[in-house]
Formats: structure tokens, C-alpha cells, sequence
């Protein structure tokens, strides 16, 4: 069945992508697990949000799965979630619904996180998850200097990065570092911090980049999808450490996004 070509209502789960890589991918693990489910093909439909940073589809790498399409004509029964905590409601979803929201948790896809997490590696042609002995460091900033998303999102100071690494190379060994940035000039600046580190020139696809992030013994992320993804995708094989606050208002409802195995550390780099 060519679900490209069909002219009537989406017959599965259809989901309102927005954002980067990393907020598309939080929509997709939501619709998958739904659509896996239910035992229906799973729609694709990316709409920018008022106020969001431009950004194009970036999941292509996965419409070549026979249960996955874009969706044009999305069902009119919507799911829409309640706050940024994890919905359990959603569980009750039935096929020809349009899933709307973030649905930022690991919990969306706990039921099927281990099928979830081989798909997106065998699909996406990644490095297997945890097998690079070094540590990626990952500091997200971009956007993020802008004063709106500053004041929102908030950014990870130096110390915490530091700090991080100097914890994680008296854990689990002297490893190597390997700084990825969107900001080069920043990237480099820890980098010349860091003994036995290197920038690591970001070329290829968004996914392959977040693949070799994965391939890392270890992982220092910043409150950014994009690295918690590259995280959750090395699963138990890695150690991570995330930041916190994860936006700069403590009183967000993050208490569902952050796996429990993961080690929460100051983003001021205080008190580590």
C-alpha cells in the first residue's frame, strides 16, 4: 500500500511535527509507539510553530520504512498533551488521530524503547551506540543567545562542562574528548580547555551527527534535543550527564524528561 498516494484521511497515527531534529524525533517516538501499537502505519506532517527558529523536515531518513509516510490530510480526530509531564492518556488513542504537542519524555516510547532505539539506528545507518571509547561533549548554543530563548532555554556555562568531563575521566577512565558545538568558536574555546580534546568538524547529516555523539562511552549534553537524543540513543551502554535546570524556569514540569540512570548536574558548573 503506497501511503503517499492515498487521497483519503490518513488511516494510522499522524503526528504535528516542529522543531530541529531532536523536537521532530520527540514527535516521532510518540507516534511510532502509538502506531506500533495499534497496528497502523504511522503519518509525518511538519508545520512550523509562531515564535519557533525556521526549520525544515528532518526525518527523510525514515520515510523509507512501509509504515512510514508524510501526511498531507491529517485525521480530524486530535490528541493534544496536557503540559510538558508525560500524558498517560495518550495510551488510549485510537487509529485516525493526530497526535499534537512536544511530548518531550522518555516515557512516550518506554513500552517499546528498545525496538524504538534499534529502528532509529538501523534506519539512520548510525555507529553502534557506546562503542567509541571517548567522551562527547555537546554545548548548545545557536539560538539560545537570542534574548527571547535565552530567557526560556537559558545555556550551559563553561564550569558545568568542565566539571562534567573532570567527573566522568575520574569514573570511568582518561578518555579522550570530543567537542561538538554549534557555535565553532565556542567549541573550540572548550576544547583548549580540555586536555586530549578536538572540535569536531560537524559534516555530514543532522543524523550522523547525532550517531557519532551516540558511538560515545560517554555523554556531557546540554539542556538541548538534540543531545538528549544522541544520549537516549546509546542507552545503558553510555554514561550521561545532563543539566540542570533543563530551561531556566525551575518550575517547568521536566520531572519526566530525563532518564533515571542519567547523573543531573548544576548547568552553572556550581556546586559539582
Amino acid at each position: 500500500m503506497n501511503l503517499r498516494r492515498r487521497h483519503q484521511k490518513f488511516p494510522g497515527i499522524c503526528v504535528e511535527l516542529t522543531g530541529g531534529l531532536g523536537n521532530q524525533l520527540f514527535g516521532f517516538a510518540a507516534g511510532w509507539t502509538q502506531a506500533r501499537r495499534l497496528g497502523v502505519p504511522l503519518g509525518l506532517r511538519h508545520r512550523r510553530r509562531r515564535g519557533e527558529t525556521p526549520r525544515s523536515f528532518a526525518l527523510d531518513w525514515l520515510l523509507d520504512a512501509p509504515d512510514v509516510a508524510q501526511c498531507s490530510d491529517p485525521p480530524r480526530r486530535s490528541f493534544r498533551e496536557r503540559s510538558f509531564a508525560y500524558d498517560s492518556a495518550i495510551d488510549s488513542v485510537h487509529p485516525q488521530t493526530r497526535l499534537l504537542g512536544y511530548f518531550q519524555s522518555w516515557r512516550y516510547s518506554q513500552a517499546r524503547a528498545d525496538d524504538l532505539r534499534t529502528y532509529l539506528v538501523d534506519h539512520g545507518h548510525l555507529p553502534t551506540p557506546g562503542a567509541e571509547a571517548c567522551i562527547a561533549v555537546h554545548a548548545r548554543l545557536g539560538d539560545y543567545l537570542g534574548a527571547r530563548q535565552l530567557a526560556f532555554h537559558g545555556v550551559c556555562q563553561e564550569a558545568y562542562y568542565l566539571h562534567a568531563v573532570r567527573e566522568l575521566r575520574s569514573d570511568i577512565g582518561d578518555l579522550p574528548v570530543r567537542v561538538f558545538s554549534d557555535d565553532a568558536d565556542f567549541g573550540a574555546h572548550l576544547a583548549r580547555l580540555l586536555p586530549d580534546a578536538t572540535v569536531v568538524d560537524q559534516i555530514g547529516s543532522a543524523e550522523q551527527v547525532l550517531g557519532q555523539m551516540a558511538a560515545a562511552k560517554a555523554l556531557v549534553i546540554s539542556n538541548s534535543s538534540f543531545s538528549w537524543w544522541a544520549a537516549w540513543l546509546a542507552g545503558d551502554k553510555a554514561t550521561v550527564i545532563a543539566p540542570a535546570p533543563w530551561f531556566t524556569d525551575p518550575a517547568m514540569p521536566t520531572q519526566d524528561l530525563l532518564p533515571q540512570p542519567w547523573l543531573v548536574r548544576p548547568r552553572s558548573g556550581e556546586d559539582n
